[in-house]
């Protein structure tokens, strides 16, 4: 250790004592200490580095320190000896060593010069301590960070790390994963460092801000369940997780629920359109069987009327009174075919309809429906407005147009005022309908002084689903089926509005130009019969007693039954004496297309008429199976039944 020690003017001693002490702190130092010389040949080895590198010190001093250098740090020694030659100073730096089993160990190593009384370089000595440990240690935080920044990356939810500011009054970013960045449409690059409430200032009035400074403030984590975010750049449904991490930052872990919630509202608008057509189909129930009692009711006061008509003068008082009375019930049959189409219960079929009736007949029920705040007018040029068409969609159109219009001045009342003319749309005539071919259209227009709509609103008053109306009061599918009923009818539709100015709708639909088309004097005559017996069946005692009276004044001779299953039996015992069966259809015991069968099976050529208050309990198929000649919708006049059953025998006779 003689090395070490280069005191002047020191006693032998002293020196001694000195020497001593200097080898007592260097063997018992938890360093290795090595002493070496100028070339590396170590010179002095204390016990801590036996232990670290596993060699004894008799081992190694006389050896060169390039044993304990791996080989990829095979130059490490000729640096250090060139900058102790050059007399440079070398900083302590960690580095590798290998130990006598061939392990390989990080050191912190310390190198200093020893020099001799002229300042000449002697030897070199080496502190180092094994910092393996620490090393692995960093290692696996380095591995546990990377497996963290993965995991944050790519977790399917969006993270975003804050620090608080102002005691947790607000937040700043601190961090902001993939995909945070796709669900808000925005890079961490352009939000890191700034305030939540700058880059989202709806995070208020979603209640996020709230539950962060709650989070914050105990420590607690909590779970903001699905919210509604805007603000003026994004919007949609989000689902939040708010912890506070261990040195005072804020998670929040979030997803985009708005395809979810989307999938919801339209699942619960499937089971309300469900619901609504359960209830429409128990209303179109209800509706055809007051539509059967209703027309079982009005065919004996028309029956009775006409049976009335033949014995008092039509100049008489008594005779234009029951020519009213005829009228009256044949506009109620016509509201019971309102009723019948406003549920849905006829077959949507296009055919030539007047438009015009159709329109006229829909503002007399909107009449009697609307509140009288609701000044209804109508503008119907003369014309003929005939359109291929369905009734019950043209029904629907115009109730759906008007009621929007209802609901536009429902607050304050208003004039809802319709208009109906005729226009020639012309080959090169440039006009606002460049897609509709040249020829005729009716223009119909529904037009109301309410609230109006914006620009933005008229954009998307078409789109299912789209409503301003409050919840409960609509659907936002009444505009949506007007733009398809519409378009499926070969027209087209606008509209003009703006805010405090009202709104109109303009329909263009293609008038139908009828061919070959002869016309006749509607024949209000009777046609008699030759006496023929007819068989008649109906539950209702007083039609069967009109019946059997109308018709033995037209000439025929007719037996009469209210039960269906005896009207049967005595069929079958004087089948040979009846030219003609009539039978209502919905009787108890036997419905009149059971009884046809019946029937049938005794006569197969005997001629059925069927009569009912409600046709759609009865497809033309089912009937023609059944072995039904023709059937006569109730109520019916005295014309029009005779007509039919003079057809039916006459057809009889010739084959």
């Amino acid at each position: 250790m003689q090395n070490f020690l280069f005191s002047e003017n020191i006693r032998p001693k002293q020196a001694a004592e000195e020497h001593a002490l200097l080898a007592a702190i260097v063997e018992n130092s938890d360093a290795a200490i090595i002493g070496q010389s100028t070339d590396g040949i170590i010179l002095t080895w204390n016990a801590a580095a036996a232990e670290i590198y596993g060699y004894e010190a008799e081992e190694m001093i006389g050896q060169s320190v390039s044993l304990l250098i791996p080989r990829d740090r095979g130059d490490e020694l000729c640096d250090i000896l060139e900058k102790m030659h050059r007399g440079e100073r070398i900083r302590a730096f960690e580095t590798k060593r290998m130990t006598k089993s061939g392990k390989h160990i990080f050191v912190s190593l310390n190198i200093s010069p020893i020099k001799n009384r002229e300042g000449e370089l002697v030897g070199i000595s080496s502190i180092a301590r094994d910092i393996s440990d620490r090393k692995q240690a960093e290692h696996d935080l380095m591995r546990s960070e990377e497996r963290f920044r993965a995991l944050f990356e790519n977790m399917k939810n969006g993270v975003a790390i804050y620090k608080n500011e102002k005691k947790g009054e607000d937040f700043i970013f601190v961090n902001l994963n993939r995909a945070g960045e796709k669900i808000d449409r925005i890079s961490r690059q352009e939000i890191i460092g700034k305030r939540i409430t700058d880059i989202f200032p709806g995070v208020r009035q979603c209640g996020l801000l709230e539950v962060m400074q709650r989070v914050y403030k105990s420590g607690i984590p909590e779970y903001h369940p699905v919210h509604y975010y805007e603000d003026g750049r994004i919007s949609g449904w989000r689902d939040s997780y708010v912890y506070k991490l261990p040195g005072g930052e804020i998670v929040v872990i979030y997803s985009d629920e708005s395809e979810l919630k989307q999938v919801e509202q339209e699942k619960k608008e499937m089971e309300r359109q469900l619901r609504q057509a359960q209830k429409m189909e128990a209303i179109g129930t209800l509706a055809g069987g007051i539509a059967h009692d209703f027309n079982n009711i009005l065919t004996i006061i028309i029956g009775h009327a006409q049976i009335m008509e033949m014995d008092i003068p039509a100049a008489s008082y008594a005779g234009s009174s029951l020519d009213e009375l005829t009228k009256a019930a044949f506009r109620a049959t016509r509201l019971v075919e309102q009723i019948l189409t406003f549920c849905r219960h006829r077959e949507q079929t296009k055919e030539p309809l007047s438009f015009s009736s159709v329109l006229k007949e829909a503002l007399k029920f909107l009449r009697s429906s609307l509140p009288s705040t609701i000044d209804i007018r109508q503008q119907i040029a003369e014309g003929d407005y005939t359109v291929m068409g369905d009734a019950t969609q043209m029904h629907q159109l115009i109730m759906n147009l008007c009621t929007n219009a209802w609901h536009a001045m429902k607050e304050s009342g208003g004039i809802l005022e319709t208009g109906l003319e005729k226009v020639e749309m012309e080959e090169k005539s440039p006009g606002r309908f460049p897609e509709l071919q040249p020829g005729p259209y009716l223009r119909f227009t529904v037009k109301d002084n309410g609230r109006g709509m914006s620009p933005q609103i008229m954009e998307r008053i078409f789109d299912p689903y789209f409503t301003t109306k409050n919840q409960g009061e609509g659907t936002g599918l009444g505009l949506a089926i007007v733009h398809g009923i519409v378009t499926a009818h070969g027209g087209v539709i606008q509209v003009q509005s703006s805010p405090g100015k009202g709104s109109t709708f303009e329909i263009l639909l293609p008038v139908y130009v009828r061919k070959n088309i002869m016309t006749r004097k509607d024949n209000k005559l009777s046609v008699s019969g030759k006496n023929e017996r007819v068989l008649f069946v109906d539950d209702e005692e007083a039609n069967v007693r009109m019946l059997k009276i109308m018709l033995e004044r037209l000439g025929y001779q007719v037996q009469g039954f209210s039960e269906s299953i005896k009207a049967l039996e005595f069929f079958r015992s004087h089948a040979v004496h009846f030219d003609l069966i009539i039978s209502d259809l919905t009787m108890p015991g036997l419905t009149g297309d059971r009884l046809a069968e019946e029937i049938r099976k005794s006569d197969p050529d005997i001629p059925i008429v069927l009569c009912t208050g409600y046709s759609g309990t009865i497809s033309p198929e089912a009937a023609k199976a059944a072995g039904i000649t023709e059937i006569i919708p109730k109520p019916f006049d005295r014309s029009r039944l005779s007509a039919v059953i003079r057809s039916v025998l006459d057809k009889r006779k010739k084959e």
